[in-house]
């Protein structure tokens, strides 16, 4: 099974991230579209559960507190994953925490786990609906 990855460049997930613009859909439906016709909606619910269950796993492991290099790999994870899935919401946030991160920006663990907890709660309520 092979798997396109969609990227952002920085400038377009910085347009995105701007207070100033409207936020995008939290899910790529094309992307999702593009996965259904080369792996079946079946595989696609399995894939997407097991990134579920993954990114819940890492966010209670952010929200307890990692070493920054960890906590850079984790929220790697949780963007590159869900790119992977068309899941933008996620990897744009995630996206941003990561260049926050490694720019040095102080961010607590606990608030950026919330914060991206809640954003997946929001992308797999889109999902969903796109996959229903």
């Amino acid at each position: 099974m092979k798997l396109k990855i969609r990227c952002f460049s920085r400038d377009r997930l910085n347009g995105l991230l701007d207070a100033s613009t409207s936020y995008p859909p939290m899910i790529d439906a094309s992307r999702i579209e593009e996965l259904r016709a080369e792996i079946g909606d079946d595989d696609l619910s399995f894939i997407v559960s097991v990134y579920l269950e993954e990114a819940r796993s890492t966010l209670h492991q952010v929200a307890g507190g990692l070493p920054q290099p960890d906590y850079v790999r984790a929220v790697h994870f949780l963007r590159s994953g869900a790119l992977n899935l068309g899941l933008c919401g996620i990897a744009v946030l995630a996206g941003q925490m990561e260049r926050d991160i490694v720019d040095g920006t102080v961010i607590q663990q606990t608030l950026g786990a919330r914060q991206l907890g809640d954003a997946l709660d929001q992308t797999m309520a889109e999902l969903e609906t796109a996959l229903a």
